[in-house]
């Protein structure tokens, strides 16, 4: 109803009698008979569209195009199959420029921002919920060629887009037996262990023998990088 109201130039309202079950929406002129009504079918979450006085009788004046049903959530929606495609860099300054060109209305570049937003936390998930429904947890170690030298550790997985998420890093002297089980111990008691988890790694013996100890019967892989 949204897009409707932008492809025609229209505003509405919401009644202030909708509820759970029942969705009413009435044109902001009190002069027009414009009516929409919907309402759930039984107990299920499908609504079934019951009346719509499809007809606006309101003045001329009152027809007017409104930004106000451009929101960054409808934007949002409208924009996800893009956003969804990671190897293109796709900035609020173009979703602005896509909902001028496809609805013709401006939008602030804070409400092209929030759609985008709201469109990758829809692909993602909650990144705490992200990590619990894929359990794939992907250590491994990287040289630190600074000053201080030592080793870089980290513990990532995968979100909902399919985009790495750390879980937790250290810095440790060199990857050794004693380094990779402090690593280890210290992970188990922020993370735990989760249904269906495993663990992939490259074929490193320190972390075989960490994850042996620490994470006995959970599944341990070879990274197919490193094969």
């Amino acid at each position: 109803m949204a897009n409707y109201a932008i492809s025609n130039g229209v505003k509405f309202s919401v009644a202030e009698r909708s509820n759970a079950i029942s969705y009413t929406l009435v044109c902001v002129s009190e002069e027009c008979d414009w009516k929409f009504r919907a309402s759930s079918v039984g107990k299920s979450e499908m609504f079934r569209v019951r009346e719509f006085r499809n007809k606006h009788t309101c003045p001329l004046k009152d027809k007017v195009y409104s930004q106000r049903h451009a929101t960054s959530w409808l934007i949002g929606g409208i924009v996800k199959p893009k956003v969804a495609n990671h190897k293109w860099k796709y900035t609020p300054n173009d979703i602005a420029e896509d909902v001028k060109n496809d609805l013709g209305m401006d939008v602030t570049y804070m409400v092209a921002w929030q759609a985008k937003e709201k469109a990758m936390k829809d692909l993602m998930g909650e990144p705490s919920d992200s990590y619990k429904k894929v359990p794939i947890v992907v250590v491994d170690g990287s040289h630190l060629k600074t000053t201080y030298n030592g080793t870089f550790v980290s513990a990532s997985t995968l979100d909902g887009a399919g985009n790495i998420l750390p879980l937790a890093y250290g810095v440790i002297d060199s990857e050794n037996d004693r380094s990779w089980m402090w690593f280890f111990e210290r992970f188990r008691e922020a993370y735990g262990v989760r249904d269906n988890m495993c663990i992939v790694s490259d074929r490193h013996e320190s972390i075989n023998k960490a994850v042996s100890r620490i994470y006995p019967n959970v599944p341990h892989y070879a990274c197919i990088w490193h094969l």
